[in-house]
């Protein structure tokens, strides 16, 4: 499951078009990956329905998108977005679902 983003700048990071793209050919987004930039003053609680909202400052912690499907699902069905999310906790739904495929099991929630 590939979720649409939209990168949201953070902690006075201003993210002009030109710095926008330089973030998408630094991280490998794809044209298919629906990343944009928002309209200035748009919060990550006022996106619209189908965009996910990420802070730019979470690529320089080390997260990585797209998402797997079991990540993506996770939050779904939970009802939570990837920016409540910590990179603590980011790091240990990904550490969970290495370590089920690492033994053979698809992870489950």
């Amino acid at each position: 499951m590939m979720l649409p983003i939209t990168m949201v700048s953070s902690d006075g990071i201003i993210l002009t078009p030109k710095y926008a793209d330089s973030l998408k050919g630094k991280y490998r987004f794809q044209p298919e990956d629906g990343v944009i930039i928002p309209l200035e003053g748009v919060l990550l609680s006022d996106l619209p329905p189908g965009k996910v909202g990420i802070y730019v400052k979470t690529f320089y912690a080390g997260d990585r998108l797209p998402t797997t499907d079991f990540m993506a699902e996770l939050l779904q069905k939970n009802g939570v977005n990837i920016y409540e999310l910590t990179p603590k906790v980011v790091m240990k739904v990904v550490v969970f679902e290495i370590l089920c495929r690492s033994q053979g099991l698809e992870p489950d929630f």
